[in-house]
């Protein structure tokens, strides 16, 4: 349903906030989108300890009854019946068909071996399986995922640099708990509130940022973020043996400042990029780049936890829990540090976008 949700949303402060305020309404949504990862550990951890880990799926059932009661209530309806399109279900067909295949291959490639009959084929599924939703998505007139968008200078780049902020705030919601469980010993309650201060944090930054969205151009703001975050995943992976709690949260902390002051930026950044024509397709790829990259980290995580092959072995670190979970960490660092180069893709195109809305001069 998030899939369906982040889009939409997009779409509604596009049109309702003016150009030089989108940023600004970004931030304040954003603060929404944080509250919900961060008290949610909080809870969960709280029924894992009282009830049992099945009580956790009920934690979501009055939020989404209050979604759509303030949902009906504050929504505008549209004051003309909009164009009905037809759903391509070709194309979601394929696209289920690819996820569900390299999610698979990366949970299952560590277990069975990447050389195992079954794990071969499902890279051979995913990859004919992608390669012809990608042909059958530019041959549509009315397509699933737009591909018209990824031609425009810089799209590509946003794209990239979406999945790495999905990647790094679903990815550390994940790991942070189960680092403060497994590795440091910490109850399932102290677990999830390690990521209080850090949401609270992001929360208080996304409106100043998103602000500031509005005033400078992405470089600055995401690859400030970027290499904040970065710093973050090292400090996180070298207290993967023994830290107190307090340095847990506060490494946390200073993650999610860098997650903050990259999301609204990208988002505003990359509707810049599309012309109006291709806004309502392109909000609908960037939310996909984000929670396809933050699936893709937490599985890419997985594996490396279960690995415990010692990617970055060094120093005296004998434990190998500890040593899987300072991989894990120092693997998502170093993405964030690659990130640099679709970043300055994306700023290219915007410069290049800048330049064709200028007039003429002759």
């Amino acid at each position: 349903m998030a899939g369906l949700i982040q889009p939409l949303a997009l779409l509604v402060l596009y049109h309702v906030f003016p150009v030089n305020e989108r940023g600004k309404a970004m931030g304040i949504y954003g603060m929404g989108v944080i509250i919900g990862p961060t008290v949610g550990p909080v809870l969960g951890g709280v029924m894992v300890d009282l009830v049992n880990w099945r009580a956790v799926f009920l934690v979501v059932v009055p939020v989404v009854f209050s979604g759509i009661l303030m949902a009906l209530s504050f929504l505008a309806r549209p004051e003309q019946a909009l164009a009905r399109r037809r759903l391509d279900l070709g194309g979601l067909l394929l696209l289920v068909v690819w996820l569900i295949a390299l999610l698979w291959v990366l949970a299952n490639g560590p277990l069975d071996g990447w050389t195992d009959p079954r794990v071969l084929a499902g890279i051979m599924v995913f990859v004919v399986a992608l390669a012809a939703f990608v042909v059958l998505e530019m041959r549509r007139q009315e397509p699933l995922m737009a591909m018209a968008v990824f031609r425009l200078p810089g799209f590509t780049g946003a794209f990239l640099v979406s999945m790495l902020t999905g990647a790094a705030l679903f990815t550390s919601v994940y790991l942070v708990p189960l680092l403060a469980q497994k590795s440091l010993g910490f109850s399932s309650t102290d677990a999830g509130l390690l990521l209080v201060p850090a949401g609270l944090v992001m929360a208080m930054a996304f409106p100043l940022i998103g602000r500031m969205a509005d005033l400078y151009g992405p470089l600055w703001l995401v690859g400030g973020g970027l290499a904040i975050f970065a710093v973050s995943c090292l400090l996180l992976g070298v207290s993967s043996a023994a830290a107190t709690f307090f340095w847990v949260a506060t490494w946390s902390a200073v993650g999610r400042i860098g997650i903050a002051l990259m999301m609204p930026s990208v988002v505003v950044g990359t509707l810049r990029l599309l012309p109006e024509s291709l806004v309502n397709q392109g909000a609908g790829v960037i939310s996909f780049a984000r929670q396809f990259g933050g699936a893709m980290g937490v599985s890419i995580a997985a594996m490396v936890l279960q690995q415990q092959s010692g990617l970055f072995a060094f120093g005296a670190l004998q434990d190998a829990v500890a040593l899987a979970y300072r991989d894990a960490f120092f693997l998502l660092g170093l993405l964030a540090v690659l990130g640099a180069w679709p970043l300055l893709a994306m700023v290219r195109g915007d410069r290049a976008r800048d330049r064709e809305k200028r007039p003429d001069p002759h």
